[in-house]
């Protein structure tokens, strides 16, 4: 360790103009565990989460885009470059969040909505990504019938949906069953509209499933019957992992939409839309099932890049 690298005070103490050569010296050095770079994205995404803890803890007024922070932005863009002349920075299959057009589009060709066993059971699947915060395949495949109930609070008349159970995931063990290992049970609440999230989830679940595959530990998913002959749209077999792996791909086919979109664009869209909202990291993870902040950062870059 050299002299102009040795730092023994907290984060949030040093100096503005400090910080700024010891982030300068951390762009040009750091490297994974394995020895490889990191991708350069990553790297503004330390940028970007060191800069902001350290205005959080001291209470300090700091931009990345101050005058302070000139020398390690330098640094930063240049070692940037060299990684991508190295063939790092391209995602060609990185999963693309939906516009609120693109949104919009799958609406109207019926892609969503009730109109079809298949409609409908997209469409509770797309709103369990959004307002649950789940992953592609992962959390949606391991649901129960039981895992989500309807509720509503006392002296409030508005309905919600809240999920209860979680059954593990690629982060979260599921060792402790009732309202998971975050901190709160999400909620679905209902809006009233002809998109009304529990609305939907409703039909799905107390109109068109078979009756005798409403107990608590049947599997949430269920494959669909194609040319249904009355009110039961589903059979009495769990949805298949590669149709349930499907739902997005296939809509942004059917509807011709630009880009990669696949389930995780999904879960990109709800992450991009509650940092629109001004939603705080901390939050966004408590949501989304990420242990840590940093992995929440590299998403929320991710999705706007």
């Amino acid at each position: 360790m050299n002299k102009e690298s040795f730092e023994t005070r907290e984060l949030e103490d040093i100096p503005p103009e400090r910080l700024d050569v010891l982030l300068s010296l951390f762009f040009m050095h750091v490297r994974k565990l394995d020895g490889g770079e990191y991708e350069p994205q990553t790297l503004t995404c330390f940028q970007v989460f060191i800069v902001t803890f350290v205005k959080w803890a001291s209470r300090i007024q700091l931009s990345i885009s101050d005058k302070e922070f000139e020398k390690s932005r330098t640094v930063l863009e240049s070692k940037r470059k060299s990684l991508r002349r190295q063939g790092k920075g391209q995602k060609p299959n990185k999963a693309q969040p939906l516009t609120t057009d693109e949104i919009e589009k799958l609406w109207e060709e019926k892609q969503l909505g009730g109109h079809s066993p298949q409609s409908l059971i997209r469409t509770v699947w797309f709103n369990n990504t959004v307002y649950f915060g789940w992953r592609a395949r992962d959390e949606h495949r391991k649901l129960r019938f039981g895992d989500i109930q309807f509720r509503r609070d006392v002296g409030d008349d508005q309905e919600y949906a809240i999920w209860l159970f979680e059954r593990g995931s690629k982060t979260r063990s599921g060792a402790t069953e009732f309202c998971h290992d975050r901190q709160f049970c999400p909620r679905m609440y209902a809006t009233g509209n002809d998109r009304c999230p529990v609305k939907f989830l409703k039909f799905y679940m107390e109109h068109h499933r078979p009756e005798e595959m409403r107990n608590p530990d049947d599997p949430f998913y269920l494959a669909v019957i194609q040319s249904p002959k009355s009110s039961v749209w589903y059979k009495r077999q769990p949805l298949g992992e590669h149709s349930l792996g499907n739902f997005m791909k296939s809509m942004a086919k059917a509807t011709k939409l630009e880009g990669r979109k696949v389930n995780h664009s999904g879960r990109h869209t709800m992450l991009s839309a509650l940092r629109q909202a001004g939603v705080s990291a901390l939050d966004i993870s408590q949501l989304s099932g990420h242990k840590n902040l940093y992995s929440v950062f590299i998403i929320l870059w991710y999705t706007h890049t």
